[in-house]
């Protein structure tokens, strides 16, 4: 079982990202989640998620790129992935959210009927491992993206 942390500061974006996870066979992980960047290091901290999804733009102090550089420079959670998901999907954006430490950069939107697999990722799925191997893709509705940020294709 899988722990994957949620993070995003709007409540239906949680659930829809929920449902996508809970559709595309991650209903037996354990789904926590949080709606600001500084609560998710908290949960992260007390969880360990494998997996951290997280808006990159939230109000409050941390964004989703603060995060990610905090969960990445945390020795406690250094075998946590990150990725990040945003609207902003232009390579500047790109660049920065993987210079940041996550694995991938998934752009918005998501639809639960094309789903999210994470299940090939292996695990624990460390951000520098994956930079160096390339493990399996991340399917996210019409496109798969191959960690680590590299351009998506069509699917």
């Amino acid at each position: 079982m899988r722990r994957i942390l949620i993070v995003d500061d709007q409540e239906d974006i949680r659930r829809l990202i929920r449902l996508t996870l809970e559709f595309a066979g991650h209903a037996g992980d354990q789904l926590v989640e949080a709606a600001d960047g500084a609560s998710a290091l908290a949960l992260a901290r007390l969880h360990r998620p494998d997996i951290i999804l997280t808006d990159v733009m939230m109000p409050g102090t941390m964004s989703g790129l603060d995060l990610c550089r905090e969960v990445t420079a945390d020795p406690l959670l250094a075998d946590t992935a990150v990725i990040l998901i945003s609207a902003a999907g232009q390579s500047s954006d790109r660049s920065a959210g993987l210079d940041s430490g996550a694995v991938t950069y998934l752009v918005k939107p998501i639809s639960p009927m094309g789903g999210m697999r994470m299940s090939d990722a292996p695990l624990p799925w460390r951000a520098d491992a994956a930079r160096r191997a390339a493990p399996h893709s991340i399917s996210c509705g019409r496109r798969d993206v191959d960690p680590p940020g590299r351009n998506p294709r069509a699917a």
